[in-house]
């Protein structure tokens, strides 16, 4: 089977990229429209990806920033249902010398022309909320005494998307986009 996607997936053998900086997207100003050559930005996928004139979808970065990432080339239905299997939400990725920029409708995204920047270094749980990367489960204090245990819901009409609370679906649906690509979500029913 041929990766239309061009997307790398890192076995634990790997060596990381030691020679990078990393970068977070609030470092990254999309007015200057610049290619940040020798950083590394590194986040968690929030969002199955929707096919538009790219396939979009959302990252968290490492300090909890959220941005649309603009995958170009992958127009086609079937690349974007095999980005679906590989960048479903709660999968780690990095984006070698990423690209933020102010799109056509006045907000900003990160942007990737070449699957080969993307690399998937962590395959986690599905089952994480959408508005704020919770995980499902319980969860440690240091020490490895228990915090709290996480339930998560599901989004009424997809059946996909996970929230941890009320508030996170309320922002998700009118913030975020999930009311825009709810209905998209829906026809991948064996994703």
């Amino acid at each position: 089977l041929v990766d239309p996607s061009g997307l790398n997936s890192t076995s634990k053998s790997q060596t990381p990229h030691q020679n990078l900086t990393p970068i977070f997207l609030s470092e990254m100003n999309p007015t200057k429209q610049t290619l940040y050559k020798g950083r590394i930005l590194k986040g968690t996928i929030l969002e199955y990806c929707i096919p538009s004139k790219s396939a979009m979808t959302l990252i968290m970065d490492d300090k909890g920033d959220i941005d649309r990432l603009l995958l170009y080339n992958y127009i086609d239905t079937n690349n974007v249902k095999f980005l679906n299997e590989k960048l479903w939400p709660g999968v780690r990725i990095e984006i070698v010398e990423p690209f933020r920029r102010i799109c056509a409708d006045g907000k900003p995204a990160v942007r990737v022309d070449d699957g080969g920047t993307v690399r998937i270094v962590a395959e986690e749980s599905r089952r994480i909320c959408q508005c704020c990367a919770e995980k499902e489960g319980v969860e440690e204090k240091g020490g490895g005494e228990e915090r709290k245990k996480v339930k998560l819901s599901k989004c009424g009409s997809c059946l996909k998307t996970f929230y941890c609370s009320g508030q996170c679906q309320k922002l998700d649906w009118a913030e975020l986009g999930h009311k825009s690509v709810c209905n998209v979500i829906k026809q991948w029913k064996d994703i």
